[in-house]
Protein backbone atom coordinates (compact mmCIF):
# COMPACT_ATOMS: atom_id res chain seq x y z
CA UNK A 1 0.00 0.00 0.00
CA UNK A 2 1.22 3.46 -0.87
CA UNK A 3 1.60 5.77 2.12
CA UNK A 4 -0.65 8.74 1.55
CA UNK A 5 0.96 11.36 3.83
CA UNK A 6 -2.22 13.39 3.82
CA UNK A 7 -3.37 15.93 6.32
CA UNK A 8 -6.76 15.65 8.02
CA UNK A 9 -7.89 18.60 5.92
CA UNK A 10 -6.99 16.91 2.63
CA UNK A 11 -8.61 13.62 3.64
CA UNK A 12 -11.72 15.49 4.83
CA UNK A 13 -11.96 17.39 1.54
CA UNK A 14 -11.63 14.14 -0.44
CA UNK A 15 -14.28 12.38 1.64
CA UNK A 16 -16.70 15.31 1.49
CA UNK A 17 -16.29 15.68 -2.27
CA UNK A 18 -16.70 11.97 -2.88
CA UNK A 19 -19.83 11.65 -0.75
CA UNK A 20 -21.36 14.82 -2.20
CA UNK A 21 -20.83 13.53 -5.74
CA UNK A 22 -22.55 10.26 -4.88
CA UNK A 23 -25.51 11.92 -3.17
CA UNK A 24 -25.96 14.58 -5.87
CA UNK A 25 -26.05 11.89 -8.54
CA UNK A 26 -28.70 9.96 -6.63
CA UNK A 27 -30.83 13.02 -6.07
CA UNK A 28 -31.17 13.59 -9.83
CA UNK A 29 -33.58 10.64 -9.98
CA UNK A 30 -37.02 9.96 -8.55
CA UNK A 31 -36.95 7.95 -5.34
CA UNK A 32 -38.96 5.22 -7.05
CA UNK A 33 -36.12 4.68 -9.54
CA UNK A 34 -33.57 4.41 -6.73
CA UNK A 35 -35.48 1.71 -4.89
CA UNK A 36 -36.13 -0.69 -7.76
CA UNK A 37 -33.75 -3.69 -7.74
CA UNK A 38 -32.19 -3.16 -11.18
CA UNK A 39 -28.51 -3.73 -10.42
CA UNK A 40 -26.77 -6.89 -11.66
CA UNK A 41 -26.66 -8.42 -8.17
CA UNK A 42 -30.39 -7.88 -7.59
CA UNK A 43 -29.94 -4.75 -5.49
CA UNK A 44 -31.31 -1.28 -5.95
CA UNK A 45 -29.27 1.91 -5.92
CA UNK A 46 -30.68 2.42 -2.42
CA UNK A 47 -29.23 -0.93 -1.34
CA UNK A 48 -25.78 -0.11 -2.72
CA UNK A 49 -25.80 3.30 -1.03
CA UNK A 50 -26.88 1.69 2.25
CA UNK A 51 -23.87 -0.63 2.06
CA UNK A 52 -21.51 2.28 1.40
CA UNK A 53 -22.93 3.92 4.54
CA UNK A 54 -22.60 0.73 6.60
CA UNK A 55 -18.92 0.32 5.68
CA UNK A 56 -18.38 4.00 6.47
CA UNK A 57 -19.88 3.52 9.94
CA UNK A 58 -17.54 0.58 10.45
CA UNK A 59 -14.52 2.64 9.43
CA UNK A 60 -15.52 5.51 11.73
CA UNK A 61 -15.90 3.08 14.65
CA UNK A 62 -12.50 1.53 13.95
CA UNK A 63 -10.83 4.94 13.78
CA UNK A 64 -12.50 6.01 17.02
CA UNK A 65 -11.08 2.92 18.72
CA UNK A 66 -7.67 3.50 17.14
CA UNK A 67 -6.80 6.77 18.82
CA UNK A 68 -4.42 4.98 21.17
CA UNK A 69 -4.20 1.41 19.92
CA UNK A 70 -3.80 -0.57 16.72
CA UNK A 71 -5.46 -3.67 18.13
CA UNK A 72 -8.79 -3.46 16.25
CA UNK A 73 -7.08 -2.34 13.06
CA UNK A 74 -5.11 -5.55 12.82
CA UNK A 75 -8.10 -7.81 12.26
CA UNK A 76 -9.33 -8.92 8.87
CA UNK A 77 -13.08 -8.49 8.42
CA UNK A 78 -15.30 -11.17 6.97
CA UNK A 79 -16.27 -8.95 4.04
CA UNK A 80 -18.92 -11.24 2.53
CA UNK A 81 -20.41 -11.94 5.96
CA UNK A 82 -20.50 -8.30 6.98
CA UNK A 83 -21.89 -7.28 3.60
CA UNK A 84 -24.70 -9.81 3.98
CA UNK A 85 -25.36 -8.66 7.53
CA UNK A 86 -25.36 -4.98 6.53
CA UNK A 87 -27.66 -5.71 3.59
CA UNK A 88 -30.13 -7.72 5.68
CA UNK A 89 -30.20 -5.00 8.32
CA UNK A 90 -30.88 -2.22 5.81
CA UNK A 91 -32.75 -3.83 2.91
CA UNK A 92 -36.16 -2.74 4.19
CA UNK A 93 -35.15 0.84 4.93
CA UNK A 94 -36.85 3.55 2.92
CA UNK A 95 -34.84 6.00 0.82
CA UNK A 96 -34.98 8.76 3.45
CA UNK A 97 -33.57 6.39 6.10
CA UNK A 98 -30.73 5.34 3.79
CA UNK A 99 -29.96 8.93 2.82
CA UNK A 100 -29.94 10.04 6.48
CA UNK A 101 -27.75 7.09 7.44
CA UNK A 102 -25.38 7.88 4.56
CA UNK A 103 -25.04 11.51 5.71
CA UNK A 104 -24.62 10.56 9.38
CA UNK A 105 -22.00 7.94 8.50
CA UNK A 106 -20.04 10.49 6.52
CA UNK A 107 -20.21 12.93 9.45
CA UNK A 108 -19.08 10.22 11.89
CA UNK A 109 -16.13 9.40 9.63
CA UNK A 110 -15.12 13.05 9.33
CA UNK A 111 -15.33 13.46 13.11
CA UNK A 112 -13.22 10.34 13.66
CA UNK A 113 -10.59 11.64 11.23
CA UNK A 114 -10.59 15.09 12.84
CA UNK A 115 -10.21 13.61 16.31
CA UNK A 116 -7.18 11.49 15.43
CA UNK A 117 -3.86 13.06 16.33
CA UNK A 118 -1.94 13.92 13.12
CA UNK A 119 0.76 11.38 13.92
CA UNK A 120 -1.88 8.64 14.27
CA UNK A 121 -3.45 9.65 10.97
CA UNK A 122 -0.10 8.97 9.29
CA UNK A 123 0.23 5.54 10.91
CA UNK A 124 0.37 2.76 8.32
CA UNK A 125 -2.51 0.82 9.90
CA UNK A 126 -4.71 3.92 9.95
CA UNK A 127 -3.82 4.56 6.33
CA UNK A 128 -4.60 0.94 5.46
CA UNK A 129 -7.93 1.14 7.27
CA UNK A 130 -8.96 4.26 5.37
CA UNK A 131 -7.85 2.69 2.12
CA UNK A 132 -9.63 -0.62 2.68
CA UNK A 133 -12.73 0.46 4.55
CA UNK A 134 -13.55 3.51 2.45
CA UNK A 135 -11.89 3.55 -0.94
CA UNK A 136 -11.74 -0.21 -1.60
CA UNK A 137 -15.28 -0.82 -0.32
CA UNK A 138 -16.51 2.08 -2.41
CA UNK A 139 -14.78 0.56 -5.40
CA UNK A 140 -16.93 -2.54 -4.81
CA UNK A 141 -20.28 -0.73 -4.75
CA UNK A 142 -19.84 2.51 -6.66
CA UNK A 143 -19.69 0.79 -10.08
CA UNK A 144 -23.23 -0.46 -9.42
CA UNK A 145 -24.36 3.09 -8.75
CA UNK A 146 -22.56 4.43 -11.81
CA UNK A 147 -23.92 1.76 -14.13
CA UNK A 148 -27.45 2.51 -13.02
CA UNK A 149 -27.31 6.29 -12.66
CA UNK A 150 -24.89 7.15 -15.46
CA UNK A 151 -24.64 4.19 -17.85
CA UNK A 152 -22.65 6.02 -20.52
CA UNK A 153 -20.60 8.33 -18.31
CA UNK A 154 -17.82 5.99 -17.18
CA UNK A 155 -16.20 6.08 -13.76
CA UNK A 156 -17.55 9.28 -12.19
CA UNK A 157 -17.40 8.59 -8.49
CA UNK A 158 -13.97 7.09 -8.02
CA UNK A 159 -12.08 9.81 -9.91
Amino acid sequence: MQRLDLTPEIITKQVEGHYLKILNSCEQYPVADLTVPTLPNGWSVKDALALVAAWTWRCAALLNQARDSDQLLQGKPDVPGLTDEFHQERCNWCWSEVKTDFLLAQQALLEAIAYLPPTRLQDSLIQRTLSQEIWERHAQYIPYLESELHPQAGNLFLN
